[in-house]
């Protein structure tokens, strides 16, 4: 919750910094994320996979044993596109970075997410009652198959 907060304030400043003129609100370290402020919708498709890489690097990553990763200008790029390419938004919790083996993995919400933009349907199975005659099951059973 912390960094929606953060990356809300960085929005704010930015939009400050471009509106207002008031640039000495912008830290040195966040003058890469105002490029994102050109973008005039919140659709995180419509942003240019280096805008988009700028602002994954931003957001911390929890890692297996504890402690938080930031990815690299690389990783965050094939993220950015390889979520692209699903589907699916990088900043959900349907997909994650493996950087380890330098792979985007998806979660059991992003295989479904994946599945519904693929038009597939994996909702609860529908079951049909069927009828035969039973003179074809013996005949069945009479030859052998």
């Amino acid at each position: 919750m912390t960094e929606m907060i953060k990356e809300a304030e960085v929005v704010v400043e930015a939009a400050l910094v471009k509106t207002d003129g008031f640039s000495n609100l912008v830290k040195e370290s966040d003058k890469p994320l105002l490029g994102i402020m050109e973008n005039t919708t919140l659709d995180w498709k419509s942003l240019k996979p280096n805008q988009m890489a700028v602002l994954l690097m931003q957001k911390p990553f929890s890692v297996s044993g504890g402690g938080q990763l930031y990815l690299s200008f690389k990783q965050a790029l094939y993220f950015a596109v390889r979520c692209f390419e699903l589907g699916v938004s990088p900043f959900s919790n349907s997909v994650w970075f493996d950087p380890a083996k330098f792979s985007v993995n998806l979660t059991l919400e992003g295989k479904r997410e994946v599945a519904r933009n693929k038009g597939i349907d994996l909702g609860p199975p529908t079951f049909e009652e069927l009828s035969r005659e039973w003179k074809d099951v013996a005949r069945m059973t009479d030859t052998g198959k």
